[in-house]
């Protein structure tokens, strides 16, 4: 036998590449590209002061995100489904005189195409702040305002928005100020109507995962067309 007839008997057939995927329909593409990228559970997001974004998921796939460092095409299109199937859980941390901004960091990470993919966002309930001078006056504040106005603008497809109530920050969501009891509800129609102005949004959702609404409250919020929850992760 020669050298050449044995090369031809000894060789492998060539390996299947990227390009292979691109002869299936884009729907079955992104069929498997679902059930490579997409989990069960939400994507965690936090950030220590001073620190790096960082994320945490219960359980990560072996390389989970191969797809996305193939080439150009492949990457975009995994990539909407990566932040387009995902929901995503923005853990604020607040301690003392500091706050943490992940979704501007998050949104300024992954950038704004990307970010228009997102469509699935778990956020802290928006925080309000006393005006200065004005006594009794309170409004939301302007950190919380802005990423409102960065939801507005830069997440164009997002979908469902839950904000998550905690301990006591949100007291005026679980019960009524008697002195003023108009306050609560003002204050809840200005935050729908930012919550609206995400052109894409379907689904607002508020989850109580400390504490539990007075039944006029929960009745209002139903009112403005939210899902009310109470407890569970």
């Amino acid at each position: 036998m020669s050298g050449r007839e044995s090369q031809r008997t000894t060789s492998q057939p060539p390996e299947p590449t990227v390009a292979g995927l691109f002869v299936l329909p884009v729907e079955v593409r992104y069929r498997i590209f679902k059930l490579v990228l997409a989990v069960p559970d939400s994507l965690y997001l936090f950030q220590d002061r001073g620190s790096p974004l960082e994320s945490f998921m219960p359980y990560k796939p072996h390389a989970w995100l191969a797809l996305l460092y193939t080439c150009r095409r492949l990457s975009y299109e995994a990539r909407s489904v990566l932040y387009g199937a995902n929901r995503f859980t923005l853990e604020e941390v607040e301690i003392a005189n500091y706050r943490s901004n992940i979704l501007r960091s998050f949104i300024k990470g992954i950038g704004s195409v990307n970010a228009g993919f997102l469509s699935n966002l778990r956020i802290s309930f928006p925080a309000t702040e006393r005006v200065h001078g004005q006594e009794g006056e309170i409004r939301l504040r302007e950190d919380d305002l802005q990423n409102l106005q960065l939801l507005q603008n830069k997440c164009t497809g997002l979908g469902t928005l839950e904000a998550l109530i905690y301990g006591q920050s949100c007291q005026y969501l679980i019960t009524e100020d008697q002195d003023n009891p108009q306050f609560a509800y003002d204050l809840l129609a200005k935050i729908d109507s930012e919550f609206r102005k995400i052109a894409s949004l379907g689904t607002i959702i508020v989850r109580y995962c400390s504490g539990s609404p007075d039944s006029s409250i929960r009745d209002f919020l139903e009112s403005m067309g939210w899902v009310v929850l109470v407890g569970g992760p």
